[in-house]
């Protein structure tokens, strides 16, 4: 008998490859690590900001605030500087580690 269907054979049903199950361990892995270690990766983060770095900018403002879905949507009263919002949350995050 060659090819189509035989009982038993391949992997059984709802088991996962070696492929999938090393992509789930890197993947606890890295949360397990960054949950260890995320006030200094947030600190970082901001401390890159405060120095004008866009990326990190970016980065922290759409993971508190959201993506904007569109540039036209955006409202503001006033005026704000990207920098001087990252200075404000270093400062905060430096009182709440004194």
């Amino acid at each position: 008998m060659h090819g189509g269907h035989r009982f038993g054979a391949g992997r059984p049903q709802g088991s996962k490859s070696q492929k999938t199950l090393e992509q789930e361990a890197l993947r606890q892995y890295i949360f397990d690590e960054v949950k260890r270690n995320q006030q200094k990766i947030v600190g970082s983060l901001i401390r890159q900001a405060v120095k004008g770095q866009v990326q990190a900018t970016k980065e922290l403002l759409e993971r508190t605030l959201g993506k904007v879905k569109n540039e036209h949507e955006i409202e503001a009263n006033g005026t704000f500087s990207l920098t001087e919002l990252a200075k404000d949350a270093a400062g905060r995050l430096k009182e709440k580690n004194q």
